[in-house]
């Protein structure tokens, strides 16, 4: 019964009011587990949920999870079970002090630039944040895929290539701005031989 709650609870985004308000530790930090059978083994935290309050970090809450029919590979056991990690809470981990490799708690402080630093309480150690993983978000190299720059800056917009009917479109525009009435050149030819008779 308690296993059928816990997984109801971890299976749903928690409120607002339930949430880490500071998160301290991102993904790529180094952490000590401080609960539970890995206590003190040490990870690298591979992924952060931040709705539920929990990460993944490698090595630690090994779980035997199972493989459908159709996902089977060799990479996993003959009875269709393989082993990954599964998430832990945020409040049973600390962030490692990477100059003494212990845990720490961690507060905040600015420096002169004004950039926010993370700063160990035990030493007054900076910690810093990981280098980020290659994202595409932050990808700055243009792929095989991607437009070149230049090629996105350059004028390709010609006026003295514009549809005829546009062009008239736009001339029209420019006269009822100013005030003067604009008569298209068939409609003027119609007027012009109406007044003629």
């Amino acid at each position: 019964m308690a296993s059928r709650v816990l997984s109801k609870v971890i299976g749903k985004n928690l409120p607002a009011d339930q949430l880490v308000k500071t998160w301290k530790i991102v993904k790529g930090d180094t952490v000590q587990m401080m609960l539970g059978p890995d206590k003190g083994k040490q990870g690298k935290v591979v992924k952060v949920i931040r709705s539920k309050n929990r990460l993944v970090v490698e090595g630690i809450n090994v779980t035997k999870r199972h493989a459908k029919k159709g996902l089977q590979d060799t990479s996993k056991d003959k009875m269709g079970y393989y082993k990954a990690e599964s998430p832990v809470h945020y409040c049973h981990v600390k962030l490692v002090d990477p100059i003494d490799k212990k845990p720490t708690k961690v507060s905040f402080k600015f420096n002169e630039a004004g950039e926010k630093l993370r700063v160990s309480k035990r030493t007054g150690n900076i910690i810093p944040k990981p280098q980020r993983l290659m994202d595409l978000k932050y990808r700055k190299t243009v792929g095989p895929k991607d437009t070149d720059p230049a090629v996105v800056l350059q004028q390709t917009f010609d006026p003295d290539t514009l549809n005829p009917l546009l062009e008239v479109s736009l001339r029209h525009q420019t006269h009822e701005i100013t005030g003067v009435s604009f008569q298209p050149p068939a409609a003027a030819a119609a007027v012009a031989a109406a007044a003629k008779k």
